[in-house]
């Protein structure tokens, strides 16, 4: 197979090539936007947190909130709310 291929090379068939792509690729119309402000609420001249912080992380890390707990995304501390039947 090898050898039938580079005769035809040499025979004078060429292979086509594929076109190269220049130029810069199109920037997206989407704008990436924080959702950092959404954490925090302001009242008045003053501004709080929506969220508890977490105790292991410190200040400025906050905890997710999901149905049943409130978990930290760094580094993985959970606390579970027990409901009562």
């Amino acid at each position: 197979m090898a050898r039938e291929k580079h005769e035809e090379k040499k025979a004078g068939v060429k292979e086509k090539k594929k076109p190269k792509k220049t130029g810069k690729r199109e920037k997206s119309e989407k704008k990436h936007k924080s959702n950092r402000w959404k954490l925090y609420v302001v009242s008045g001249e003053k501004a709080g947190k929506k969220n508890k912080s977490c105790p292991k992380c410190g200040f400025g890390v906050f905890l997710a909130q999901h149905k049943d707990r409130i978990s930290c995304g760094t580094c993985g501390y959970t606390e579970s709310e027990i409901k009562k039947v």
